[in-house]
């Protein structure tokens, strides 16, 4: 059956009939919110004697890795609610920045590698397909101007500047030229490979910082939920007076 949530009024599929609320969220900050009315009401008729040593005996109990031994007036209970109140506030602030910190650093992990797999993709396979290529290939498309000023110029019969190596073989007046454009290739390919491993290396550094900020995070929530469990603790101390 759908109901509206009594706290923030969403509309929500109940699986029970008495479901009042759509989450143990909202749950909680409703039981919260009437304990914080009740400690009021209690605050409230202390104002008559505002010097009053009124003082709460507490009973010795554990819970939340909280231990209630002895005895606190109200003033120092409350005290120490705004205390976690106040701790909160820090932790919820912090929490802020290191959420903006996470989408910083999701976002340059993911401009690294969009530029590892381009230079993987395209400039590296560019140099690996030259490098491959036998030794005429490379010279008529890379290195003999003639065919290539002809071809740019839509010549008709360009291909006939295109020199044949005869049996294979480089001819003596293309082997220097093809021989320090292999030294090039080879040199932009190692020049490449480096860059690809710095990159490699940013991403990695980026990952362990993002690592330890979602580390943080989550102890972040622990301290908050923490500092919820110290307010409710005290103000049942101070319901059950």
């Amino acid at each position: 059956m759908k109901k509206t949530c009594l706290l923030c009024a969403k509309t929500f599929e109940a699986k029970r009939s008495d479901a009042f609320f759509c989450s143990n969220e909202c749950k909680n900050k409703a039981n919260y919110e009437k304990k914080r009315v009740r400690l009021k009401q209690i605050e409230q008729s202390q104002t008559d004697v505002p010097h009053q040593s009124t003082h709460i005996e507490k009973k010795a109990t554990v819970n939340a890795q909280i231990t209630l031994k002895g005895s606190l007036s109200i003033y120092e209970v409350r005290a120490e609610i705004e205390k976690a109140e106040s701790k909160i506030t820090d932790l919820d602030n912090r929490k802020k920045e290191l959420n903006e910190k996470s989408i910083d650093l999701n976002r340059q992990i993911a401009d690294i590698n969009r530029k590892i797999r381009m230079i993987a993709q395209l400039s590296i396979n560019l140099l690996k397909r030259r490098v491959e290529l036998s030794d005429e290939q490379l010279y008529n498309l890379h290195l003999n101007k003639e065919y290539k000023k002809a071809k740019q110029d839509g010549e008709e019969y360009a291909h006939n500047k295109i020199i044949t190596f005869h049996d294979g073989k480089t001819p003596n007046k293309c082997r220097l030229s093809i021989e320090e454009f292999r030294m090039k290739l080879a040199d932009a390919l190692e020049r490449k490979n480096e860059e690809l491993k710095s990159m490699d290396e940013d991403a990695e550094v980026l990952i362990k910082e993002l690592s330890l900020i979602q580390y943080e995070i989550k102890k972040n929530g622990d301290d908050v939920r923490f500092q919820q469990s110290r307010i409710l603790k005290y103000e049942s101390v101070l319901l059950s007076v």
